[in-house]
């Protein structure tokens, strides 16, 4: 075994090549992938052999899922789905991507299995029994979390469970796919090259925000802040917590482009520094290598410059954002990339490279002196610190809740009921990679991530400098240049039809975004493709893809986008490009079979056709459970609400209703259509021609609230909400059941949320308004006491708007009276305890 290794490190490459496969699959991709017909292409497909009579429609099946590949890294990076998207349908669009790409990938792998007999150990995992097991883990992750979608709902909501469970079933069918698909250097330097083509073109619009567009924005909302407000469609009070929080957001916030957080835009950015520096270090060894053999040099200049454009580009971007865990993922990565030159830098004295360090750092000082500012670094202590309140949190909820935690897409609605009374946020995720894990898989969903990690890592040690490739059917000269001209048409294509699609709907933003996309696409297509995959020989594309999986991961365990597709669809495709699949025993030896017999090809067609229906049922079932109900009823809720704006109640009630029996597990319609219901009711209480229509409405409200925390018992926000409703109402009317409907409501969400100010405010003066003085001074007290936990200005009594517990005389002029807890609390609290000014 050790005689093995040393031969193997003492094997070396033909001069003039550091990737002579690599050089061939890169020869010009404008000639002809084939010389000849299907038959001619099928007898190099798998790895060289020469298997005669392959299927046209194999080859075509192969074709598409590459393509597909390309569609959903476009698709993605135009619509990453950030924050609560998810949760709310906006990613199923990507998750159909993914369920017809593994359909189709699957299906055509039949024929590379039939190849030779499984078995003994390949080039991939070392043991075809360790591939299995690790693509058995993937799939029972996203099962396991399907599974705890509906062991989970109620409490939580079953739409929004789905939603998130779909994503991480089709992530790991996508893992699985990728394991099969990215398997030659070209293929998997254009994935590279794809993903960090888009992360400039986000830096470009991310820049764009930070001096021009955001810088605007705060002007207009400073000069008018109501004005600003009403365009926006914002209704926030005066000195409220709610319009502090905004105008902190828009104010002090980072740019953050297609995405809605600056955090997750700035996992992506990271891509363009770290790949350009390794392409720089390649460029800058095949030089050396050309100069000292006095081969045939490769182009230099052209590309370098590009190269630290790039990477200058992505940097500033970087530091645009604000993101302290993006900024610490990006040094790190740096940092392990060149961490062996560092060493004979330092021992040799290299004075170029010791120069180029001394630039890279100079560079992010004075990035930092430009986009930073003392309160960005100040406050990262405390960043820290929110951190583990966060995780501590978590562990809380796993030690109630053990086997599925929260549950898929209900960690925000949970959070606040095991969230420290120190900590104030309302966090859609925990921050952090595993915890998130956690949070919606339980104990069980954790085992299986770690059981995925170590994995992997004992994959990449046990295989060290070998070549990883296996021979499938992306290895052939031919077909790797056919299969990367299909990942970039289906990416360019993509751009294509959203960008038109966004310009007639008058989103200039997005189509302006596809444009820049696709034309840069076009540009390094050459220059990624036919350069790199030359200069960027294995050994360096594998240190590449572990430098960005890990700065990816560590970005991720201090901030968010673990179920973000915009986010997470790189790091999956870099777990697949890490983790490929190994030959089988036959193809190891050399040895091929031949796919003339007839048995063979029936089964094989047999085992293939049985893909393609059973991918078809997948999707059938996809389409009618989640993707289907959930575009319906969006279109629905559309009309509704305009209906509802222009005061047709009647038409949003009963457009609602459609739309709640087009997606039965959502609460969405049902919100719709009480708020609806509400809203006529309170206009039917100053037109005389609507009263009679008074009972009616009430009805359907009562009965749609009901409806909505039937769907969603632990969000705490629908208590919240219809409390609200019910306080307005009473406002209106004067009616003693909204008072006391209000306060079980209230008495509910504070049950749900026990630290929020806000809540327990409220209830203490609806409390008193019902005549329990006793309970109202408790509540009081320990409102007062909670807003000084922390020491933040959101959480004074002065910025919490409450609703006034009483009937209001001129209502249909003066509408909803609210007020600062500070005074409506201010005769439950004795004078020594009266709350502090916001200042």
């Amino acid at each position: 075994m050790g005689e093995a290794k040393r031969q193997v490190k003492k094997r070396k490459r033909p001069s003039g090549s550091d990737n002579p496969s690599a050089e061939s699959a890169a020869g010009s991709l404008n000639e002809g992938h084939a010389t000849g017909d299907a038959r001619g292409l099928s007898g190099q497909v798998f790895g060289g052999s020469a298997i005669e009579g392959l299927p046209r429609w194999v080859i075509m099946l192969r074709v598409a899922s590459y393509a597909l590949l390309g569609v959903a890294l476009a698709f993605v990076a135009c619509f990453p789905s950030d924050s609560v998207l998810v949760e709310r349908g906006d990613a199923l669009w990507a998750v159909a991507i993914m369920i017809v790409l593994a359909t189709f990938t699957l299906a055509s792998q039949a024929w590379h299995d039939g190849a030779g007999e499984v078995g003994g150990a390949g080039k991939g995992f070392p043991g075809h029994r360790a591939g299995v097991v690790f693509d058995a883990l993937l799939l029972a992750l996203g099962l396991w979390m399907m599974l705890g979608a509906f062991a989970c709902s109620p409490p939580g909501n079953l739409r929004m469970a789905t939603n998130e469970a779909w994503l991480w079933l089709a992530g790991a069918t996508l893992v699985v796919s990728g394991r099969r698909l990215l398997t030659s250097d070209l293929i998997r330097v254009s994935v590279i090259a794809i993903v960090t083509v888009l992360a400039v073109v986000l830096g470009l619009t991310i820049l764009y925000e930070a001096f021009v567009s955001l810088p605007a924005l705060r002007a207009e909302f400073l000069a008018d802040q109501e004005a600003f407000l009403r365009r926006a469609g914002q209704d926030f009070e005066p000195n409220s917590a709610e319009r502090m929080l905004y105008a902190n957001r828009l104010l002090d916030g980072g740019p953050g482009g297609n995405f809605v957080l600056a955090n997750s835009a700035a996992a992506l950015l990271p891509w363009g520094v770290v790949v350009s520096l390794a392409f720089l270090r390649s460029l800058f060894a095949r030089r050396e290598q050309s100069d000292a053999e006095d081969s045939g040099r490769v182009p230099f200049n052209g590309p370098v410059l590009l190269l630290v454009a790039v990477a200058l580009l992505c940097g500033a971007a970087l530091m645009a954002t604000k993101s302290r865990s993006g900024m610490l993922s990006c040094l790190f990565g740096i940092f392990w990339l060149w961490s062996d030159r560092i060493k004979i830098a330092f021992l040799s004295r290299n004075r170029s490279m010791l120069l180029g360090g001394a630039v890279l750092v100079a560079a992010i000082g004075l990035g930092v002196l430009v986009f930073g500012d003392s309160e960005w670094i100040e406050t990262a202590p405390a960043s820290i610190r929110f951190r583990f309140h966060y995780w501590i949190a978590t562990l809380g909820m796993l030690l109630q809740h053990p086997w599925f935690g929260a549950g898929p897409g209900s960690f925000q609605a949970m959070y606040p009921q095991f969230r420290l009374p120190i900590a104030s946020e309302s966090i859609a995720d925990p921050h952090n990679f595993i915890f998130e894990t956690l949070a919606s898989g339980g104990w069980i969903a954790g085992g299986i991530l770690l059981s995925l990690c170590g994995l992997g890592y004992w994959f990449r040690k046990t295989s060290g400098d070998r070549d990883v490739v296996a021979e499938s059917l992306g290895d052939a000269a031919p077909f790797s240049r056919l299969a990367a001209r299909a990942i970039w048409i289906g990416s360019l294509v993509t751009l294509g039809v959203v960008g038109l699609f966004q310009l007639a709907i008058n989103n200039g933003e997005l189509a302006a975004y596809c444009l820049i996309a696709g034309l840069a696409l076009l540009s390094f297509f050459w220059l990624s493709v036919r350069l790199f995959s030359q200069v960027l020989d294995q050994q360096a594309q594998t240190r590449l893809m572990v430098a960005l999986l890990k700065l990816s991961l560590l970005h991720l365990a201090f901030s968010g986008g673990w179920t973000v597709p915009g986010v997470v669809l790189p790091i999956w495709l870099l777990v697949a490009m890490l983790v490929p699949v190994g030959k089988n025993a036959r193809q190891e030896s050399g040895a091929t079979k031949q796919l003339d017999s007839g048995d063979a090809q029936r089964r094989m067609t047999l085992v293939s056709v049985s893909s393609l229906v059973a991918g078809l049922v997948v999707l059938l079932v996809f389409h009618s459970v989640a993707l289907g109900p959930v575009e319906k009823a969006k279109r629905l809720l559309d009309v509704a609400t305009a209906d509802t704006s222009r005061g047709d109640y009647s038409s949003a009630i009963k457009v609602s209703q459609l739309a709640t029996e087009a997606d039965a597990w959502s609460t969405e319609p049902w919100l719709t259509k009480a708020f609806a219901a509400s809203s006529g009711l309170l206009s039917s209480a100053s037109n005389p021609q609507r009263r009679h229509q008074a009972s009616q409405l009430r009805e359907v409200w009562q009965s749609s609230m009901q409806e909505a925390l039937q769907r969603f018992p632990a969000d705490w926000t629908l208590y919240a909400r219809f409390s609200d409703q019910r306080l307005v109402v009473y406002q209106c009317s004067g009616e003693a059941a909204d008072l006391e409907a209000s306060e079980k409501l209230l008495h509910r969400a504070v049950q749900l949320n026990p630290h929020r100010v806000a809540l327990l405010a409220q209830l203490a003066v609806v409390a008193e308004a019902r005549g329990d003085v006793q309970r109202a001074r408790e509540l009081a007290d320990r409102a007062q006491k909670t807003s000084l936990l922390g020491g933040n200005l959101v959480r004074n009594l002065d910025r919490q708007m409450l609703l006034e517990p009483r009937q209001i005389p001129a209502f249909s002029q003066v509408g909803a009276t609210l007020a600062p807890a500070s005074e409506l609390l201010r005769p439950l609290l004795p004078e020594s305890a009266e709350p502090r000014p916001s200042g």
